[in-house]
């Protein structure tokens, strides 16, 4: 039974398939082989790319595959010195695709805005197939524009077909090796990334009971929850709550996520959040009120003190009115002749230190200024 040193399964970019537990990994293992287990449908680009790096920049890696390996991956592996995969895994290629979507009305000009802003992800997404298609296209041996026109097509091949492309190098029947299989969890993450649904046997093992439905009606329920948000009252996963795990079996907790103090707080969460397999976590419905009843709080205060502010404004603003007031009053007394002064003279006797009225006005309209600026910055 293989001994690997790295088990990437899962969302590519997530807590159980990332760069920085790769590169850990390499570099304490500089001088011997290093056994790769993949099992992933896919996820980030820009990660599959660092771990392809890694791989490469290692020299001496032996990836795995298991179960059903898509998109990113797939590039991640390329990497490696030798790919081998089990005989009954499935190996997806596709072209590269980006999040679009736009709920608005626009007239003439923003639609064209809308449009150019289009072409420019276009361009780079062609960009993004040009580079990894010269990545399949060295590893297979074959002409890239061959290499294009089967991410185009995008569809499953079986382990052998894999091999006759020359994405992997040998393929294996290890009995320690999982079988593929489709869960409501797996088909669920396929929807929402519009990947095509090999046909292959569906498993209800973990949680979910024997259906006596089709495939087809539990895949269409698993689209309609899409539309319908499901709250459960504890923690445990109903069978027609959507999942979003890619892995091929049941999510299994993983490490500990950072904690976030105050969240934590909110929601009553004494030993901080484990997350799924993609780095999700599920929230009750009373987490999910208290998150709302924290937010109606802050909208409350927030409220209150632009409350606040709008009076200090008020009141700032009649100080200022009432201190032109006055500076023209002194400025005005100030052109008097001194004989015609009494008030004035008497205010500024020779060893009185009480301060005059103006004095004093101003020095209210300082310290108002003073805290008006701490508010409101």
């Amino acid at each position: 039974m293989t001994q690997y040193h790295l088990h990437l399964k899962g969302y590519v970019g997530g807590s159980d398939f990332n760069a920085d537990d790769v590169t850990a990994t390499l570099r304490s293992n500089p001088d011997t082989e290093v056994a790769v287990l993949i099992d992933s449908t896919g996820g980030q680009l820009s990660t599959a790319l660092t771990i392809y790096s890694a791989f490469r920049s290692h020299g001496n890696v032996h990836a795995h595959f298991v179960g059903m390996n898509a998109s990113a991956a797939t590039i991640a592996s390329l990497g490696a010195k030798r790919i081998t995969m089990d005989a009954s895994a499935l190996y997806l290629v596709h072209k590269c695709s980006m999040a679009v979507f736009e709920w608005a009305s626009m007239n003439a000009d923003q639609l064209q805005d809308y449009i150019t802003a289009l072409l420019k992800q276009k361009t780079n997404l062609d960009k993004m197939d040009c580079d990894v298609s010269a990545m399949y296209a060295a590893r297979c041996r074959k002409p890239q524009e061959d290499l294009l026109a089967l991410m185009k097509t995008g569809g499953w091949l079986t382990a052998k077909e894999a091999l006759e492309w020359g994405f992997v190098d040998e393929l294996t029947e290890l009995e320690c090796d999982e079988k593929p299989e489709l869960t409501e969890a797996l088909v669920h993450a396929m929807a929402e990334a519009q990947m095509p649904i090999p046909s292959i046997p569906y498993s209800d093992k973990g949680r979910h009971p024997q259906h006596s439905e089709p495939l087809f009606s539990r895949f269409m329920a698993a689209m309609a929850s899409l539309f319908k948000p499901s709250v459960e009252s504890n923690t445990t996963t109903s069978p027609t709550t959507p999942q979003t795990s890619t892995s091929n079996t049941t999510p299994k907790p993983t490490a500990q996520m950072k904690h976030y103090t105050r969240i934590e707080a909110a929601l009553k969460v004494s030993e901080g959040f484990t997350p799924n397999a993609e780095g999700h976590v599920t929230l009750t419905e009373a987490q999910l009120q208290a998150i709302e009843d924290a937010l109606q709080a802050h909208e409350s205060n927030a409220a209150s003190m632009q409350n606040q502010v709008t009076d200090l404004q008020g009141k700032v603003t009649n100080l200022t009115t009432k201190n032109t007031e006055l500076t023209e009053q002194v400025n005005a007394l100030k052109g008097t002749p001194a004989a015609q002064s009494p008030a004035v003279v008497s205010a500024h006797v020779e060893g009185s230190q009480q301060p005059t009225p103006a004095d004093d006005y101003l020095s209210h309209v300082s310290s108002a200024k003073e805290l008006y600026d701490l508010v409101g910055g």
